[in-house]
C-alpha cells in the first residue's frame, strides 16, 4: 500500500509538471506590432514562436516584456532567435536614454499617451475589456439605435440598472454595479436583443508603454490594444510597403500568362501603381478610381482582381518592363491625377515622372515609399 501510495504521489508530482510545462508552451509568444507579410495582422497574437516573413517583406513583434523586434524576409524560424535590429537600437536610444536598447520603457509613457485610465465603452457592442482599480469607465452612446434603452445586469451579483440614451450621449458607469472582473449583461429594452461586456481584473505590467500595449493585447482586450498598438506603431515602424507576383519578386512569364502582383502596407495608405515600359513611357495600373486608392494597414491586395477593369498578361513588348508602385501617407491623387482614372495601354504624359518625383520628395506629402518589379517575358 505504501508502495502504492508513493507511485501515485510520483504520477501526479509528474503530472503537475507536465502540466505546467504544457500550460507554458501555450502561452501566446508575440503580438505582431506591424507586418507587409502576407499573414500578420496588426494586434495579431502568435502562440507559436515559429514565424515565416518572405523575402522583401519584413514584421514587427511585440514581446510581453515590451521588447520590439523586427524581422526581414526571407525568414523562417523563432522569434525569439532573434536580436533587436540597430535601427531599433538606435531609436530606442535616441527616445529613451539609458534604458535597454531593446525595450521601450516608462520614461516615454508620457509621449506615447498609452497609460489613459479612462475606458470608453460601446455599449451595444460585444467586448472583453481589462479593467484596474483606477480604471475610469464611461459609456457612450450606443451605435445600434434600438440600444438607446438598456439594462444593465451584473452576473456577480444580479444587480441591475436601467439606462436612457436619449437625452445623451456620454453616462458615467453605473455606481449601483460592481466594478469588477466579471460578465455585464446588455439588453436593449426595445427589442430584447443582448450584448456581453466581459470585464477582465488587469495587473499592469508597470514596465512601460510597450509592455501595456503587449499586455492589453495578449489578455484578449482587443479595442483597449488596439489603440495602444497603432501608436506604438507609428513610432516604431514606418510605413512600408511589400510588392510580389504569383511567380515571386523575380518573375519569369511566357506570352500570354496572366501576371498577377501581390502587395501590401503595414498601415492604411494611399496605393499607387505605374507600368514603365522599355522606352521609359509610364501607363497607370492602379487605381482606376480615386476612391480605390485608400487600402488598409494589412490588407493583402492581389492585382487585377476585382479592382481593374481588364487583366494584365505577359507580352513580348513588356519583357523588361518595370512595375513601380506607391504607398504614401497622403492622397497623391489630387496632385497628380495622371494616378488615377486612366486607360489600359495609355502612356502617361511625358512629364508624368517629372512630376510624380517631385510630388515624392515633398515633405508637405509625408512618408512615401516605392517598391519596384521587373518583368522578364519568354516567347
Amino acid at each position: 500500500m505504501a508502495g502504492l501510495k508513493r507511485c501515485l504521489s510520483a504520477l501526479a508530482l509528474v503530472t503537475l509538471v507536465v502540466g505546467r510545462s504544457l500550460a507554458a508552451a501555450s502561452q501566446p509568444l508575440a503580438v505582431v506590432l506591424a507586418s507587409t507579410a502576407p499573414g500578420y495582422a496588426t494586434g495579431q497574437v502568435l502562440a507559436t514562436a515559429e514565424v515565416t516573413v518572405p523575402d522583401g517583406a519584413n514584421t514587427v513583434f511585440l514581446l510581453p516584456s515590451g521588447q520590439v523586434i523586427t524581422i526581414n524576409g526571407p525568414y523562417s524560424g523563432r522569434v525569439e532567435n532573434r536580436q533587436p535590429s540597430s535601427r531599433e537600437q538606435n531609436l530606442a536610444q535616441l527616445l529613451a536614454p539609458g534604458q535597454d536598447r531593446s525595450g521601450f520603457g516608462g520614461s516615454r509613457s508620457m509621449e506615447l499617451g498609452l497609460a489613459d485610465d479612462r475606458l470608453e465603452i460601446d455599449p451595444a457592442q460585444n467586448g472583453v475589456y481589462c479593467i484596474t482599480p483606477h480604471t475610469d469607465i464611461v459609456l457612450t452612446r450606443p451605435t445600434d439605435p434600438s440600444f438607446d434603452r438598456i439594462r444593465l445586469r451584473s452576473t456577480v451579483n444580479g444587480a441591475t440598472v436601467d439606462l436612457d440614451w436619449t437625452t445623451t450621449a456620454v453616462q458615467a458607469w453605473p455606481t449601483a454595479l460592481p466594478l469588477r472582473a466579471g460578465m455585464v449583461q446588455v439588453r436593449s429594452n426595445r427589442t430584447g436583443a443582448k450584448r456581453l461586456l466581459d470585464l477582465l481584473s488587469w495587473s499592469e505590467p508597470g514596465t512601460g508603454d510597450a509592455a501595456r500595449a503587449a499586455g492589453l493585447a495578449l489578455a484578449g482586450c482587443r479595442s483597449q490594444a488596439s489603440a495602444a498598438l497603432s501608436r506604438l506603431r507609428d513610432v516604431v515602424a514606418p510605413l512600408d510597403l511589400y510588392l510580389d507576383s504569383s511567380r515571386g519578386r523575380f518573375p519569369t512569364y511566357h506570352v500570354g500568362e496572366p501576371v498577377e502582383l501581390i502587395l501590401r502596407a503595414n498601415r492604411d495608405a494611399y496605393l499607387y501603381c505605374l507600368l514603365r515600359d522599355r522606352d521609359g513611357n509610364l501607363s497607370q495600373l492602379f487605381p482606376w478610381q480615386a476612391s480605390e486608392a485608400r487600402i488598409a494597414g494589412d490588407q493583402t491586395l492581389r492585382l487585377p482582381g476585382r479592382w481593374l477593369p481588364v487583366g494584365l498578361r505577359a507580352r513580348a513588348e513588356l519583357n523588361g518592363s518595370e512595375v513601380r508602385c506607391f504607398a504614401s501617407e497622403r492622397d497623391l491623387g489630387t496632385e497628380l491625377p495622371m494616378l488615377v482614372g486612366g486607360s489600359a495601354g495609355v502612356p502617361l504624359p511625358a512629364d508624368a515622372a517629372a512630376a510624380l518625383d517631385r510630388a515624392i520628395v515633398t515633405a508637405a506629402h509625408g512618408r512615401v515609399v516605392t517598391e519596384q518589379l521587373i518583368l522578364r517575358v519568354e516567347g
